[in-house]
């Protein structure tokens, strides 16, 4: 809020100081000029009070002081205020000179005692110095007119048997009225100032109040025009002073209410009722909009007449633009919270307040309001502990302040049939519209768990099916060629132990008769993708040479290749069947077999025997070495 005047002196209140001032003023000049007409109207039209030139000066007097008077009511020649007043007094001061010397009554004169309501009037209206120098000028004239009817230098109408004498006189007039009208007249003007003075603190308190809480103030007419607006308009309030000044609200363009609002503020300001806090809304030069409250009470006379309103105005638009700023906010959040995935229940004491769609779908429910109001805690499995572990945690959250939140934890839900939910569960303090209040974050891990469990259920039948299969299991990494892991079947063929093994190459170890055996199957494996029943030699620790029937294949698991084998030990079959070979190449015999009348083995005595070159007869019908085919058939059956 831009600093206020109204933290100094108010303009209002020097301009009603210069109102009371400029009233009584003229009221003591229109009081002086109408007792001066009226002194020179008696002097000058009744004959029979005094003699014609007593009658024609005093008259002539009385009527200039009356002329001099009125001139100054008019105050046509643009004099101050107070200076006209001390003219006005001097010739009240010349009037009753004049009517006590031509009476010849001098100091005798009653017209004195109204020296004193002079000298009273000045110290209150023009300045208390002012009302001393007419004190003085006063006795001064008291003084001359005593020594001159002393001195005989005045005629002196003939006085009352009784009369006290003209000095006693003198003094009485100048002790009991002059100096006494100068006491009364100092007194009345300390006291008139002080109370003015007070007025003015309170009114300032009052414009310090009032800058507290408003930014500007304003005062409209009968007619509902604007008269007065403090110093802060064209600032404060977005509108020029001279735009608003001698117009009603409805005669101004742009005053901030559209026609509806305005016909309802008419009608409020036309039945003269109190008004606050109405909402205008204007824009700056720049189209943005200002927002601006403005209050008003009506005013009215101690006779009970209207004589219109006065009130103040504030600017809020910083205030409507943060409430702007909350409304679209809290929309986003409502939109996200009605969207979001992941499910979401807003509850105070454990009391739900709201819940999205996703947290309707894991608790089952098919509508809102039957989840709104029950307790949350219903929903927490109470075997395992969670819905106690759930209502500790919603009081440690009550006492966290707004925007804290405590970590997930995992609990068990009972959805509405009863099917078993494990969820991760995080909670966090948010503000609302009705006080603070729980915002937890569900995530189901139902399915993840399980499947996890299945994988650890897989990942361990694995395990002991690797570990108990009768082949040999390995897994090297092909861009280093270590081993991975090893079961036991391999650990025994191969006579090495697994703490041996694994971190080791093949080469290394002297698995592979030669290095280009192992790159000739790697490069076999990459290029086939895999490799099935393929015989091959190895050598265990002892030197001992072994032989598998391997298949092998290549795979990826996070961004590494990797080779897994599975041999079966074929050694004592390849060793019979070296064995056999051997037999049936030294036998002295021919020795043949078919399967269906096709040879699938035939020794080299039996192939010498017929002629066949060494292998040629593998393959062939049996009826190639017969002459007779029916001798042939016969044996067959």
């Amino acid at each position: 809020m831009p600093q206020s005047s109204f933290a100094t002196t108010p303009a209002w209140e020097s301009a009603d100081d210069d109102a009371f001032i400029e009233n009584l003023s003229r009221r003591f000049l229109a009081a002086v000029a109408a007792v001066s007409g009226i002194a020179a109207l008696l002097y000058g039209l009744i004959p029979a009070l005094l003699p014609a030139g007593q009658r024609i000066g005093i008259s002539a007097t009385c009527a200039l002081v009356a002329l001099i008077s009125g001139l100054l009511y008019r105050n046509r020649l643009g004099l101050l205020r107070r200076t006209t007043v001390l003219i006005a007094a001097v010739g009240a001061v010349v009037v009753v000179a004049a009517s006590a010397i031509g009476l010849g009554l001098g100091v005798h004169s009653g017209g004195f005692g109204f020296l004193a309501l002079l000298v009273c009037i000045v110290a209150v209206l023009v300045s208390v110095d002012c009302a001393l120098w007419l004190t003085a000028a006063c006795a001064l004239l008291v003084v001359a007119i005593a020594a001159a009817q002393v001195g005989g230098w005045l005629p002196i109408a003939p006085l009352q048997i009784g009369a006290a004498p003209v000095p006693v006189r003198a003094v009485t007039q100048l002790l009991a009225l002059l100096l006494a009208g100068a006491a009364v007249g100092l007194i009345m003007a300390r006291a008139i100032d002080r109370a003015s003075l007070r007025v003015r603190l309170r009114e300032r308190r009052f414009a310090g109040l009032l800058a507290v809480a408003a930014d500007w103030y304003w005062e409209m007419d009968a007619q509902f025009r604007f008269t007065h607006l403090s110093e802060q308009v064209g600032e404060g309030s977005g509108l020029r002073a001279a735009r608003r000044l001698g117009n009603a609200p409805w005669e101004i363009e742009g005053f901030g209410l559209d026609a509806l609002a305005m016909d309802a503020h008419r009608a409020d300001l036309e039945s003269h009722q109190p008004f606050a806090g109405l909402l205008l809304q204007r824009r700056d030069a720049n189209g943005q909009s200002h927002w601006y409250a403005v209050s008003g009470r009506p005013r009215f006379d101690e006779r009970g007449v209207f004589l219109g309103y006065w009130g103040v105005g504030r600017d809020i638009t910083a205030e409507k633009q943060a409430e702007l700023a909350r409304v679209a906010t809290e929309a986003r959040y409502r939109e996200l919270f009605a969207r979001s995935p992941s499910p979401l229940v807003l509850h105070r004491d454990a009391h739900v307040l709201d819940a999205n769609a996703a947290a309707l779908a894991l608790f089952g429910m098919t509508d809102a309001a039957a989840l709104v109001g029950r307790s949350l805690l219903d929903f927490y499995d109470q075997a395992d502990g969670s819905r106690q572990l759930a209502a500790e945690r919603s009081q440690t959250l009550r006492d966290l302040p707004i925007g804290e939140s405590m970590p997930a934890h995992q609990f068990v839900l009972r959805a509405a049939r009863g099917r078993r939910i494990v969820a991760q569960v995080t909670s966090v303090t948010v503000d609302t519209g009705g006080g603070p209040a729980i915002l937890s974050i569900y995530h189901d891990d139902t399915e993840r768990l399980h499947s996890e469990a299945a994988r650890v259920r897989s990942e361990a039948l694995m395990t002991h099916l690797v570990a108990t299969s009768p082949d040999s299991i390995t897994l090297t990494d092909l861009a280093t060629g270590r081993y991975v892991m090893v079961n036991d079947a391999f650990v025994k063929v191969c006579g090495w132990a697994r703490d041996e093994i694994i971190g080791k190459t093949a080469l290394e170890l002297g698995v592979w008769p030669t290095a280009e055996a192992r790159a000739r199957f790697v490069r076999e494996v990459r290029t086939l993708g895999e490799v099935r029943d393929e015989a091959l030699d190895f050598i265990d620790r002892s030197g001992r040479g072994y032989s598998l029937l391997v298949s092998a294949a290549c795979f990826t698991l996070e961004g590494r290749d990797y080779l897994v084998t599975n041999g079966r030990d074929v050694t004592a079959i390849e060793r019979e069947r070296l064995e056999r070979e051997a037999i049936l190449k030294n036998a002295s015999i021919g020795i043949a077999m078919t399967r269906e009348r096709v040879f699938q083995l035939a020794n080299p005595k039996f192939e010498q025997m017929f002629g066949w070159p060494a292998g040629a007869l593998l393959g062939q019908p049996g009826v190639v070495v017969w002459p007779d085919v029916s001798a042939y058939e016969a044996i067959g059956r």
